[in-house]
């Protein structure tokens, strides 16, 4: 039996991804792929940070990934800070 992370239907127990950059979103970020010559597989994900408002429809972040950069948004409208990380191997 292995233990170990998945996020978003994602296993990381077999794989082995480093941080490339960490940091909090609070407006659209991009990573440049061109300055990571050697990471050939992206992946990013999302903590919210701070007090939410559970009664509330909770907006979570997007990433997208073209054959040049790796771009994270915050939601439209929402208050919730969150931490991004962005991983590759």
């Amino acid at each position: 039996m292995s233990f170990g992370l998945e996020i978003d239907g994602f296993s990381f127990n077999y794989g082995c991804f480093s941080v490339i950059q960490k940091g909090s979103l609070s407006g659209t970020v991009t990573v440049t792929k061109a300055n990571h010559p050697d990471i050939s597989m992206w992946k990013v994900f999302f903590v919210p940070i701070g007090v939410r408002d559970t009664s509330k429809n909770e907006l979570r972040p997007s990433w997208t990934e073209t054959s040049t950069v790796v771009t994270m948004t915050p939601p439209t409208g929402s208050f919730t800070n969150y931490l991004y990380f962005v991983l590759g191997r």
